[in-house]
């Protein structure tokens, strides 16, 4: 069991994230997991990090997000921290992020 570290920031400006929103850890294992919170809705910046590999994806929850290689998911090597400006769109629809380590 590994953990991801997801913190949520408001509006971009000159590439800087805005204020803190809020923030989570996810208990992750080899087995795909959503978060246990929907994206705060005025999100515009979710920041990944966690010690152990992961494979990442970020979707909404009625479509059944599922992480892993061939998933539309991305690797988030160990150590270190993944910076996503978000889309239009999690706005409307709960939206979470899943995970899966590699370990």
């Amino acid at each position: 069991m590994a953990t991801l570290y997801i913190s949520y920031f408001g509006k971009v400006h000159e590439g800087c994230a805005g204020m803190p929103l809020s923030c989570e850890a996810m208990t992750t294992s080899t087995t795909s997991a959503l978060a246990a919170g929907d994206m705060p809705a005025a999100a515009a910046v979710v920041a990944l990090s966690s010690t152990a590999d992961h494979y990442v994806t970020i979707g909404a929850v009625a479509d059944s997000p599922v992480a892993g290689v061939g998933a539309k998911s991305f690797f988030l090597p160990a150590n270190t921290t993944r910076e996503i400006r978000l889309g239009t769109g999690h706005e409307s629809a709960a939206t979470r992020v899943a995970a899966k380590s590699l370990t």
